[in-house]
């Protein structure tokens, strides 16, 4: 009886022994992919071509994830806060052909218009998920300047 009793105390601590192997191991996996993930997010270097917005459009696959610069009009401007408090700004930049790219900018980005001239640098993606949707033509902007065109 009190084998019985050694030998299931052994199998319970080989059985937590293991457990704990394998939840370390998810640790530094999930480690590593947050900062695959963080070097992703840091794009670098704003500095990158001019593109027109219809070109963009023919060559979707060309400038995925490249850093970029557009020039269009704002539209549809949105100031917005994930459950975590963080701030976010939405906005469109459309070209004379009413080709339009969706922009994403951390925290609150003051001075914007409907309507006015803006420069966007940042990273360009032809399709991007949020949450449970997902959007195409996004770029994370990085610097954005109100233009007098």
């Amino acid at each position: 009886m009190l084998l019985d009793l050694y030998l299931i105390d052994m199998k319970i601590q080989r059985t937590g022994f293991l457990v704990l192997i394998i939840i370390s191991l998810f640790t530094i996996n999930s480690y590593s992919q947050e900062k695959g993930y963080k070097d992703y997010t840091d794009i670098g270097s704003i500095e990158g071509p001019i593109v027109p917005i219809d070109m963009i459009f023919l060559e979707r696959d060309k400038y995925h994830r490249e850093i970029i610069i557009i020039e269009g009009k704002l539209s549809k401007i949105k100031y917005k806060k994930f459950v975590g408090g963080k701030k976010f700004t939405l906005f469109i930049v459309e070209d004379e052909n009413n080709n339009k790219i969706n922009v994403y900018a951390r925290g609150t980005v003051d001075g914007l218009e409907e309507g006015s001239d803006v420069r966007v640098h940042g990273r360009y993606s032809k399709s991007k998920k949020f949450v449970f949707n997902k959007y195409k033509n996004v770029m994370k902007a990085r610097q954005i300047q109100l233009n007098d065109l």
